[in-house]
């Protein structure tokens, strides 16, 4: 072959590879759309459209506009794993997900096996810490917010004998937070006087759990579960005449927790991702643009997933759109400006910002207190 024939071919393939050279910036979302924990994913992917909408709106990345590729990862080891092969199939350049931190965990094996970037915006289970690999996340660990909460309930609420009833569906996050909070509860001097479980995805008789909490005679009680569970829970302890303190992960921090619980659930303390109760302009400008198209308030999971969007479109623009080097530019982002606070990583990915506590008021999350990540402040009280 001479040197034109040679020529000829290169300039043939180069042709080829431009005309095939995908026309959107494909980003997937893998999430759980369906069954009882659905709405924290429903919530995810309102506001990752959102944000995708508004970047293209700009001129998308670099002049490239976005295609969100939603996958619903039905809340099974199965389906997360599936979702997120579907859509590495399906040649994306980054993942947003998944909500669930057993999902996440499912999800990242195969995400990580084919070096590809997930980005989880409220997976909180510490089994995910400290891994040099390519997850990242913008919801802190629960592992110290689990253990501010018991000593909150104990050295602030002055109550020393608590019981948990936790969701075990849902286990990576729900069985690590009550060991944490028991660990650390015991160790400031109170007791846990039963732990009681239960699947969301089996038939339950919540009225014979609960009878079986009251008989341990605690003074407070835990519930780590689902936003819907959570308020169904308090309205039957309710129901038995029973005034005792409630408090709730931040699982259920949504606005099913409070349409479902009504007053139920009115004095209950929440240990939340962000101040529902914030006035910042941009948070109040997210806020109408959720409200007035989907109906309802934006929860923690719309938040964070509003935020995931934009800090990951911010990672792309350094990379210039490509996907190598897309782990560097997360990491080397310190202080990205999110709806609610300042937003960095530390050198595994794991996001370094504020934390919270609420009570509810009048169907309303009052912020009560905030905490530096790095050092376990009060802010305010």
């Amino acid at each position: 072959m001479n040197i034109k024939k040679i020529l000829m071919c290169m300039l043939i393939s180069s042709l080829l590879t431009s005309c095939l050279e995908e026309k959107t910036l494909k980003i997937g979302l893998a999430t759980q759309l369906t069954g009882i924990q659905a709405e924290l994913g429903v919530q995810s992917r309102n506001a990752t459209q959102i944000a995708v909408e508004e970047l293209n709106e700009k001129g998308g990345i670099k002049g490239k506009k976005i295609d969100l590729i939603i996958k619903d990862d039905l809340g099974t080891r199965q389906g997360a794993e599936k979702a997120v092969q579907e859509l590495i199939d399906q040649n994306v350049i980054a993942i947003i997900g998944h909500a669930t931190s057993g999902q996440t965990i499912c999800g990242m094996k195969v995400s990580n096996s084919a070096e590809i970037i997930m980005i989880s915006p409220t997976s909180s289970s510490p089994e995910l810490s400290g891994q040099d690999d390519f997850f990242f996340r913008l919801a802190a660990s629960h592992l110290i917010r689990a253990s501010t909460f018991a000593e909150r309930i104990i050295k602030i609420r002055k109550i020393s004998r608590v019981a948990v009833i936790l969701d075990e569906s849902n286990a990576s996050y729900s069985v690590t937070y009550a060991d944490n909070f028991k660990e650390t509860f015991n160790s400031v001097g109170g007791r846990i006087t039963t732990i009681e479980t239960y699947s969301s995805k089996k038939k339950v008789d919540f009225s014979e759990i609960i009878q079986k909490i009251k008989d341990t005679n605690p003074d407070g009680l835990l519930i780590v579960a689902n936003d819907f569970d959570t308020a169904v829970i308090a309205q039957h302890i309710r129901i038995k005449g029973w005034k005792i303190p409630l408090f709730s992960s931040a699982w259920a921090q949504t606005p099913t927790l409070v349409d479902y619980g009504g007053k139920a659930i009115e004095g209950m303390e929440v240990e939340t991702l962000f101040p529902q109760d914030i006035k910042t302009p941009n948070f109040l400008d997210f806020k109408e643009k959720y409200t007035s198209r989907f109906g309802k308030n934006p929860s923690f999971g719309a938040t964070i997933s509003y935020e995931t969007t934009y800090l990951l479109a911010e990672a792309l623009s350094q990379t210039n759109k490509r996907k190598q080097g897309l782990k560097k530019a997360l990491l080397s982002i310190k202080d990205f400006k999110g709806l609610i606070d300042n937003i960095s990583f530390d050198e595994y990915g794991d996001v370094i910002r504020p934390y919270y506590y609420s009570t509810i008021k009048n169907g309303e999350f009052i912020t009560t207190a905030s905490y530096s990540l790095s050092t376990k402040k009060a802010g305010n009280e």
